[in-house]
């Protein structure tokens, strides 16, 4: 019998069960075996001392997997601006190769003897003794005690229970990795507010840039049916364009990922509880992803360790509590943007 089945193996997941098998829980993860890249590489520095806390393996820059991110240049709004990284382990942040991110603490719960079954959790219903009862997509059954829902923004088993995603307006990330530089190229994140949404972009460890749009469903349903528009969008930033050839990303495809920022309410239920994106997801603009997703896993193997509610009450308290500190940021943004911009964009957002 599992005791704790953990739905995704996203950092969330993999933190969770690491520390939750480390206590001496059995642990099995269900998830698919993802063969595409993953947005999301940024991290700030302050998480390799959480990363230390839990005796998993630190970002670095040995061996050119993972990239220190020089700073931000950025022009939001009207207002141009460049921050340079401070020579300060916690200020550094970090370009992830994040496959070899998540296969580094994939690497630690296979040595942990952590049973990983490559699916998706299909159904889950209780069972007269209390216990969950378990079909995967690939026709397994499984029992387990808890469920931890780490299948990311879409909250895939939560929502199957009384848990609502309360979400903002729609946002949508379109984004395409480009062909490698053929020169030296920045290691800084570039950041453009446009009158129609605005981009991220950046060059990834291994030299190939990658650019995000952040737009709205309507707009971004017509780019994605028309890659070379994306590319003019591009080609007609102030910013992105002078740091990144656009040329780059002519002939890519150009994909679409949900980028709502959303939180799920309750976090937590009768013997199941979520973390990561799947409890609490940020607009892209927090850049706090990946980091949200390794704290959050932590903290409800914590709650899950203690076992029993006030925990969980606790969790989802430091839920709500970073919620409103990451939203007072992403407000400042954009809010200016609307006030110089005045589009429906902007202003359905601010």
């Amino acid at each position: 019998m599992t005791h704790i089945l953990i739905a995704g193996a996203g950092p969330a997941g993999l933190v969770a069960a690491i520390k939750l098998a480390r206590s001496g829980r059995k642990v099995m993860i269900v998830a698919p075996r993802l063969n595409s890249h993953k947005i999301g590489e940024c991290v700030p520095g302050a998480i390799n001392p959480i990363l230390t806390e839990l005796e998993l393996p630190q970002i670095n820059d040995s061996g050119g997997i993972h990239r220190r991110i020089g700073g931000t240049v950025s022009l939001w709004a009207s207002s141009w601006r460049q921050e340079d990284s401070i020579a300060s382990r916690l200020q550094i942040g970090w370009r992830l190769n994040r496959t070899a991110f998540e296969q580094s603490l994939e690497n630690v719960a296979i040595s942990l003897g952590i049973e990983r079954l490559v699916g998706c959790v299909r159904t889950v219903r209780r069972s007269l003794d209390g216990r969950w009862q378990i079909e995967t997509d690939n026709g397994c059954s499984l029992i387990a005690d808890w469920i931890v829902d780490a299948t990311g923004r879409n909250a895939s088993i939560a929502r199957k229970r009384i848990a609502k995603m309360s979400t903002g307006t729609k946002l949508i990330a379109l984004w395409s990795i480009g062909k490698p530089a053929d020169s030296d190229f920045t290691n800084r994140t570039l950041i453009e507010s446009r009158p129609d949404g605005w981009w991220y972009a950046a060059f990834l460890p291994d030299g190939r840039p990658i650019a995000i749009f952040h737009t709205s469903p309507e707009l971004a349903m017509d780019l994605k049916k028309n890659p070379s528009k994306w590319v003019k969008q591009m080609h007609d930033s102030l910013l992105i364009g002078e740091y990144i050839p656009f040329k780059l990303f002519i002939g890519e495809s150009v994909r679409a990922s949900n980028a709502t920022p959303g939180q799920l309410d309750p976090c937590f239920g009768d013997r199941w509880v979520a973390c990561g994106d799947a409890a609490l997801s940020f607009d892209p603009i927090a850049s706090h992803g990946i980091f949200n997703s390794v704290m959050t896993g932590s903290l409800v193997a914590n709650a899950l360790i203690q076992g029993d509610e006030h925990s969980l009450v606790q969790y989802q308290l430091r839920l709500m509590e970073l919620s409103k500190t990451v939203e007072k940021r992403r407000s400042l943004y954009y809010e200016s943007a609307s006030i110089y911009f005045r589009t429906s964009f902007w202003l359905d957002r601010a």
